[in-house]
């Protein structure tokens, strides 16, 4: 009797260590950029790139701390219910109350990091090509039927290889485009497509103003932010022009009360009236509703120092339409455009 009841509970710890061993769960944790340290419990993880496992039970957190030097401590946590697993099984039955392991964490994530100061970065980025590293991804925007966009140039610095997404509203093909032009200095750059499937936009129905907006001006601002949590749709943002000169007084530069996040960079900032007068390059940081766009004349600067000629859009028929006409208008010519090295 006694030795039946030694045996059964030496039959119960094993399957209970069975048990822990098989409900790991583990998930690769990624930061953009990469190299910063992870702390949990004040006690030193790893960094990043690194993969974090434990056996906690389900709906268990785990705080997590990102500290990278030049950015702004990243405050998280990992919550274990991400994903369902296999239950662990004794003999070809469920031993033990398995379900409390059988949630686990997803595969991999990556933690966008926000420089101190000044923030001039693009969102997350959300898959791999072959061979290829995707670096970031921002927006922009057509000024032509032709296959030209605009979009800042610290969206594509650094990368080799650009795509284009949400072309005539379509999110799953992807178009390629080159690098025309950059304006370093300012923050701009062109692009152009260069695929064999593109054809033409069509009419814009919005021109790009080569002249200044004014303080008070009403503005409004499109672009793809935050697309792993936000996801793909365009997103919306308003405000007015507060300032004719941007960060620490630069003259190239609004600063508006647009509300914008990482993944705005390179979208357009249109007036009341449905013209382009701006693009949308950064916010700051340790300041509430200051938000930065390059203004429009800079981009006519760049686009004249080319020897092609290319043409802008100046027409506009949306001059008289509701905020709702002009944004179903504009938001076909607004894409994310994708940045590999």
């Amino acid at each position: 009797m006694v030795l039946s009841k030694y045996i059964f509970v030496k039959f119960i710890l094993v399957a209970f260590l069975i048990i822990l061993q098989s409900c790991v769960s583990s998930t690769l944790i990624h930061s953009s950029p990469e190299g910063a340290k992870i702390y949990t419990n004040s006690n030193f993880l790893c960094t990043t790139p690194c993969k974090y496992s434990d056996t906690k039970i389900v709906g268990s957190t785990t705080n997590l701390v990102l500290k990278k030097e030049g950015y702004k401590n990243l405050y998280t946590s990992l919550t274990r219910d991400e994903k369902v697993e296999a239950g662990p099984t004794v003999a070809g039955f469920f031993f033990f109350p398995s379900w409390l392991w059988a949630l686990g964490y997803l595969p991999g994530r990556t933690f966008e990091l926000e420089k101190e100061g000044l923030l001039r970065k693009a969102t997350r980025p959300t898959e791999k090509l072959p061979n290829l590293q995707l670096k970031s991804s921002g927006s922009c925007f057509a000024i032509n039927t032709d296959g030209y966009v605009v979009t800042n140039y610290h969206v594509i610095e650094g990368g080799s290889t650009f795509l284009l997404r949400g072309v005539h509203g379509d999110f799953y093909k992807t178009y390629k485009v080159k690098v025309v032009a950059k304006d370093i200095h300012n923050d701009l750059a062109l692009l152009k497509i260069v695929d064999e499937k593109f054809s033409k936009f069509e009419s814009l129905g919005y021109g790009v103003l080569n002249s200044n907006g004014e303080v008070g001006e009403e503005v409004f601002a499109l672009g793809y932010p935050l697309r792993a949590t936000m996801g793909d749709e365009v997103k919306l943002t308003n405000g007015i022009i507060s300032s004719k000169t941007g960060f620490q007084g630069n003259i190239s530069s609004y600063q508006v009360t647009v509300p914008v996040q990482p993944g705005n960079s390179g979208g357009p900032m249109f007036n009341s009236q449905g013209s382009v007068i701006g693009i949308i390059n950064a916010k700051h940081l340790k300041a509430d509703n200051a938000s930065y766009a390059i203004k429009s004349p800079y981009l006519f600067n760049l686009i004249n120092s080319l020897d092609e000629k290319v043409d802008v859009s100046s027409s506009n028929t949306l001059q008289s339409s509701s905020l709702t006409t002009q944004v179903k208008q504009v938001k076909k010519h607004v894409f994310i455009v994708e940045t590999y090295r």
